[in-house]
């Protein structure tokens, strides 16, 4: 199995710990466990970064998925928006005997939060983040395997105040499960209805621990 030289690193760390011992990976907290919880749960500390889906886009052109690469961009208008870039204009496509590859021109972005993109891009980006993790737990014959979702209402409400601001003060929205966005204000957590992509929605993932 082949890993992007950026996707292998987060990998190596999110397992170099105990995570059988319930110990918070590093870039994540553990939430605080409530009385429906059922396996050990963890959340990202910062949101999905470009960088982030830049490895999941990599992934995709290495499979010769050309249909969901370009599924999986996300809205460039959005992007162009905060970031002054549009995906369509900033990537170099190169077709090399059928493999899509690219390069993107701006590296100073890469660690900011992803924006411009779709409740079902993302439970995408989910199911396509626990696959990858669980091969590699496979082949190092661990005995537990990870599942990724978007956080639920309950979990932005028991382990938002933990996490880490933002790089971008901009984005301050963030989806749930329940296909609804998350709104923080002072130390109210509101939540309202899911519109579609926005300029400044973002999202972030739990990891939970099934032993």
């Amino acid at each position: 199995m082949i890993f992007s030289k950026n996707f292998i690193i987060p990998l190596f760390l999110f397992f170099s710990v105990s995570v059988v011992a319930q110990k918070p990976p590093p870039g994540t907290v553990r939430l605080k466990p409530s009385k429906t919880e059922k396996y050990a749960t963890f959340i990202d500390k910062n949101m999905i970064t470009l960088q982030d889906w830049v490895d999941y886009l990599w992934w995709l052109g290495r499979e010769k998925d050309t249909v969901k690469f370009k599924a999986m961009l996300p809205d460039g208008l959005h992007n162009l928006q905060i970031y002054s870039m549009d995906w369509e204009k900033n990537i170099d496509y190169i077709d090399t005997l059928g493999i899509l590859k690219w390069r993107w021109r701006y590296p100073a972005f890469r660690d900011y939060p992803l924006i411009g993109i779709s409740y079902e891009q993302v439970i995408e980006y989910c199911a396509w983040r626990t696959d990858r993790v669980n091969e590699l737990l496979k082949l190092r014959k661990k005995k537990y395997t990870v599942v990724y979702t978007l956080p639920t209402e309950e979990d932005c409400g028991r382990g938002y105040f933990l996490l880490e601001r933002s790089s971008c003060s901009e984005i301050f929205r963030e989806l749930t499960a329940e296909k609804t966005v998350m709104i923080k204000k002072g130390h109210r957590i509101e939540y309202q209805p899911y519109q579609g992509a926005e300029v400044n929605l973002g999202f972030r993932c739990v990891a939970e621990i099934h032993q």
